[in-house]
């Protein structure tokens, strides 16, 4: 479905942040009952890199904002179709040869409640090739540690191991963190790949310097007293190949801080076997990550039973749906109303706001048959209406 809604970031009672077409981070709502912060966090970026012949190109697939000298593409032109939760991209530029666009989704599965529950966001890009030249290219996603404020302190910690490398930032007196994580791409043929911290209290010069020369970041043995981090994947392509390299974003806020279950541990936690934050943040990385190489990771099962989930609603004579991807598309508003769900299995929506308000009842009225999705949500959505 073309156009449609800015899809929050992750499943219920997980709280939530937007990554907007127009490549941008914002949103923020991490904590239920607080008012949603729409300040967007500048620093968090995907970049892209090529190189061919003689030709060299790097650029920031985002507006050029805040204090952070990345170099934005101008002129950038964003094609948008939404069907709950994916949302696809394809993103144009005058000097890119390339096909590039991406797919986006958090796992809200029906019936899957442990997936609808995960603070998880993919990000799969698919970069195509249709010169009749070799290219090479590279794809960096930065983030720093704001939501959209940062602490008064703030950690950083890697972890790379078989299966993926995985950056976290947060403080390092509290559980809370954020994080970013690639895979293993080598058995997909990609062997240049890393991840970084850089300076955030700088203007990011030396970061985007060091991609924007080759596509690649040196190993930064530097501290810095607010780091941030940065995932990059390079890999060639040849006349007419096409690559996928998925991103995984996460965030491990495991106690709810306000709201009607103030104090309580997310339903998530309950599958973690300690709630050490960096643990936590690879456990949910590999989440979305694992099996990768071999049938098929994580991400990929959940985007098959997701698109069978929409042939269903589509498919199916049965069910009372006039436009079917409209009604779908209602869905976001459970995530934009927001939503508490503790361990103990307690569920709640929040309509923060009377546009929130608004949405529920027109999701309602749609005739989507909320029952067959998530009966607790069906449930907590009638208690909410009346």
């Amino acid at each position: 479905m073309r156009d449609g809604p800015v899809i929050p970031t992750g499943g219920f009672g997980t709280g939530h942040f937007r990554f907007t077409p127009t490549g941008e981070f914002r949103g923020w709502r991490l904590h239920p009952g607080q008012p949603e912060r729409d300040d967007d966090a500048p620093g968090d970026r995907f970049h892209l890199w090529l190189a061919s012949g003689d030709v060299c190109l790097a650029g920031t697939i985002g507006p050029d904002a805040g204090p952070y000298a990345f170099g934005a593409l101008h002129g950038m032109q964003i094609e948008r179709h939404v069907l709950f939760p994916l949302t696809w991209v394809q993103v144009r530029h005058p000097a890119i040869p390339l096909d590039v666009r991406h797919l986006s989704f958090s796992p809200v599965i029906p019936g899957s409640l442990r997936e609808a529950s995960l603070p998880v966001h993919v990000v799969l890009w698919r970069i195509g090739n249709p010169t009749a030249k070799a290219v090479e290219c590279a794809l960096m996603l930065t983030f720093t540690c704001r939501w959209p404020q940062s602490p008064p302190r703030v950690s950083f910690d890697m972890q790379h191991d078989n299966l993926c490398i995985t950056g976290a930032l947060g403080d390092p007196e509290h559980w809370n963190r954020i994080g970013i994580s690639v895979p293993d791409l080598h058995s997909e043929g990609v062997y240049l790949q890393g991840l970084e911290p850089w300076d955030a209290q700088g203007s990011g010069r030396e970061i985007w310097a060091d991609f924007a020369a080759d596509g690649e970041l040196e190993p930064q043995l530097e501290t810095f007293r607010e780091p941030g981090v940065a995932a990059w994947v390079k890999f060639a392509l040849e006349p007419g190949e096409a690559k996928e390299i998925p991103f995984v974003i996460v965030w491990h806020f495991p106690v709810y801080e306000s709201g009607p279950e103030e104090g309580q541990p997310r339903y998530y936690t309950q599958f973690l076997s300690k709630r050490r934050p960096d643990n936590a943040v690879v456990w949910l990385a590999e989440e979305a990550l694992e099996n990768f190489g071999q049938e098929w990771p994580n991400w990929q099962y959940w985007l098959f039973q997701i698109v069978d989930w929409h042939a269903s609603l589509t498919g199916d004579p049965r069910l009372p749906l006039a436009r079917p991807g409209e009604a779908v598309n209602l869905l976001a508003h459970l995530l934009e109303a927001d939503t508490v769900w503790t361990d103990e299995g307690h569920f709640h929506i929040l309509p923060n706001t009377e546009h929130a308000a608004r949405g529920l009842a027109e999701l309602r009225a749609s005739g989507l048959p909320m029952h067959m999705l998530w009966p607790h949500v069906a449930k907590a959505l009638e208690s909410v209406l009346g």
